[in-house]
Parts: C-alpha cells; structure tokens; sequence
C-alpha cells in the first residue's frame, strides 16, 4: 500500500507555525552571514590606514573572505546531499565563532587572509544549505517570498552590522567587531541545534540510518501524523550527488548556466559592497560616512528583497530577474557618474542597493527549484561556489585597477557588464521544479 508522501503536504499546505519560524531563524542565520562577510568593509579604513595596506593588497583581504565561501559553497554545502542538511548548518556556525574571534586577534595581513578566508568557508556553505532547506520546506505559494526573506538576511546583518561596526570601532577599535561576530554565532548555536530540522528530501530520498526515526520526529511539527513506512523515494536513479549527474543532458544546460550567473552577480555584488566605503572616504567623505553609504545600499537591499518576493508570484520569477538585472546594470552607470551631493548620495545609494541585492535574490529563488531534490545541494553549492570565485574575482580586479589609476566610471562599467550576460543566460535554466 502506497504511503502518502509528507511532501505533498509541503508543497502545497499551508505554512505553520513551524515551517514560519524555520523561515525566520534562517534570516537570522543570513543576517549573521551577511555581517562575517562583510564586517572587512567596515574595518577597511581603519585598517588600512593601522597597517599601512595598498589599495591591491585591501582588495586581497576582501577576497579571502570570497576565497573561503568558494570552498565552503563548492566543497562544503554539496556534503549536504550526502550526511544531511542539520549536520553541515550546525558545523558551519561553529566553524564561524572560532573564525571570527581568531580575526580579532590577527596581527597582520597573512593571519588576517588565513581566518578570514576560514570565516568565507562557514559562510559560503551556510548559506546555500539554508537557501536549499527554505526551498523545501515551503510552499509552492510562498517559496520566492521566504527565500526573498532569507536574502533580507544578508543586506539586514549588514546594515546592522554597519550600526555595530561604527560604535564598537570608535569606543574599542578595530577588533571589536570580529569579537561581536564570534559571539553572536555562539549565542546561536543552541537555538540551531533545537530548531533546525533534517531534510525531508534527504531523509526519504538518500534513506540514512535511522530515516524513518528521524523523519517522525519531525511530521509532528509540520502538524502530520506519524508514518509506519518510508514514502517511496522519487529519483532513487540519483544516489550519491555525483557532478556527472549534473553534466548529462538534461541537467548540462541549466547547470552551466546557473554557474555563470551566479559568477558574474557575485562578482558585481561583491565589488559594490566590499569597495563602496572605501570608494566614499576616497572621496572626501569621513570614515563613519563610507559606513553610512554601504548602509544605504543594505537598506535599499532589504526593500528589494521583499519587493522581489511579494512580486516574482505576480510577474514572475524569471521574467522579474531579467528587470532586475537590466536595472542593476542602469544604477551602476549612474553611480559612477554621480558627484556626492548628500541627498543625491542618499537616493542613488539606496536605488542601487534596491536593484544590487534583488539580484543576489533572484539566484535564491531561480537556480535551486531548477535541480532535482537528489541533487539539488550539489547543483546550488556548486553553482554558488562558482559564484564566489566571481566573488574573490571582483574586489580583487577592482582593487588592481584602483591601483592602476583606472577612473571611477571605468572600473564601475567594466565590473557591471557581467550583470547583462547574467539576464541572457537566465533563458537557459529549466522550468522551476520541486520534488
């Protein structure tokens, strides 16, 4: 006798109360992510100007950040097909709490490279795995807006990282906000270990030891009874997440194309938001105003990510991500050309940070449902460890060019180009899916 699959259920019931504070404990854990990230950018200037740093050499402590969410999205995240989606989400917040306090007691550039590139791997990994257990565990009617609400996360731990940042920073230097990060993510660790749930894909499709064990435990906060058997898995051909899986032919095309975009928009994310304060206090503008700039990007982002989500059900997905790409593209022109007239700082700053992380959101919401549930962690952590290679690629090239005396206008265009090849490729990704 057939077993009715607690999938369905997912997939096309209401959100409880569960599956919505799910939702919101990974924006909290974006959040975090969102300030390890970017907690150089605030330092940046106090930093460089402590340790005497070159435009190109700030620009490698900035990649060493992307360098590690390479690692962690490529290497790390796709280990969640194979021992589960709890295990690698509780190993990344450990693994962020000692890298952040390790920063803060760096006493040059290489031990400074070394933990930030540590911090990367638990950020880069961590991200994708709650961007793949927000896909499954919400449904069909509210999938774009929770992984919008996730992506909230990143622009809102930035923002308010920013606040933090300028505080701490001026009453303690710049090791406080590294000791703020470190302690935050122990603070979250036993909330993680109470609320984060396996993966019912994982569970049901992959049958570890004890599956049937682990997955009651978990109906009954979804408001489902119990199971005596095992749902019958849906793609028991795809076992083990194997690369060649997503190199045949139905899933080469997508799998390329995801791994581009998300290449070009991370490395035009990254160059914006890791070189704008610096860019403003390059500018005339004080130290706390280069903060105050990359905040009004953050708050711009929040706004964008939420429009995205309420929208992309209305307009559609797909067809929302090519608007805001071409947009994206539009705004960086415009920054680049613009004189730094605090209302009009105010206003661009915001639109470009609106349009800056909708893109980021538009990978969220796109390139997962593309993947079958098999492989859905290694199609989305390898095509977000794709991305963060653009992501190391983009403050280090602009850095490079900084210090070769390129105008703004210049290395602003050159670095928004990808964002367009990103709007063609979108046509090449499958028609959305979840098992």
């Amino acid at each position: 006798m057939s077993v009715k699959d607690p999938r369905d259920h997912i997939k096309h019931g209401h959100m409880n109360g569960f599956r919505i504070s799910l939702v919101i404990f990974c924006v909290v854990l974006a959040a975090l992510d969102g300030f390890d990230v970017l907690v150089m950018a605030f330092v940046a200037p106090t930093l460089s100007a402590r340790w005497g740093l070159s435009g190109s050499t700030l620009g490698a402590l900035f990649s060493a950040g992307m360098i590690g969410t390479a690692i962690g999205a490529f290497f790390l995240a796709p280990l969640g097909d194979r021992v589960g989606r709890r295990p690698i989400a509780l190993g990344c917040l450990l693994l962020l709490a000692i890298s952040m306090l390790a920063s803060a007691v760096t006493r040059g550039f290489s031990e400074m490279f070394v933990a930030r590139l540590i911090t990367g791997v638990g950020v880069g990994a961590m991200l994708t795995t709650i961007n793949i257990v927000i896909t499954e565990y919400a449904n069909d009617r509210r999938r774009s807006l929770c992984n919008a609400g996730m992506s909230v996360g990143v622009p809102l731990g930035a923002t308010l990282g920013g606040l933090v940042s300028v505080l701490l920073i001026k009453q303690y230097g710049w090791h406080a906000p590294f000791v703020f990060g470190g302690v935050a993510a122990i603070i979250l660790i036993p909330f993680a270990w109470r609320l984060f749930p396996e993966s019912l894909d994982y569970l049901i499709e992959k049958r570890p030891a004890n599956a049937l064990d682990r997955l009651n435990r978990i109906l009954p906060r979804l408001g489902l009874q119990t199971l005596s058997v095992l749902p019958a898995a849906r793609d028991p051909g795809i076992t083990d997440g194997r690369l060649k899986d997503l190199l045949g032919n139905t899933l080469r095309t997508p799998f390329i194309a995801s791994c581009v975009m998300y290449f070009c928009i991370l490395m035009t994310f990254y160059f914006v938001s890791s070189w704008t304060p610096k860019i403003l206090t390059d500018a005339g503008l004080s130290v706390t105003g280069g903060i105050s700039g990359a905040m009004l990007l953050s708050f711009g982002g929040m706004l964008g990510c939420m429009s995205f989500g309420l929208l992309a059900a209305k307009v559609g997905a797909h067809r929302l991500t090519a608007i805001t790409m071409v947009s994206l593209f539009a705004m960086m022109l415009l920054f680049s050309n613009i004189g730094y007239h605090p209302t009009l700082l105010v206003a661009v700053a915001v639109t470009l940070g609106f349009f800056l992380y909708s893109a980021v959101t538009t990978l969220y919401v796109v390139v997962p449902v593309t993947f079958p549930a098999t492989l859905r962690g290694s199609g989305t952590g390898i095509a977000m460890g794709v991305g963060r290679v653009g992501a190391v690629f983009g403050p280090y090239l602009a850095g490079v060019l900084i210090d070769m005396s390129w105008s703004r206008e210049q290395y602003f265009l050159v670095l928004a180009l990808p964002v367009l090849l990103a709007a063609i490729l979108l046509r090449a990704l499958r028609s959305p899916q979840i098992e």
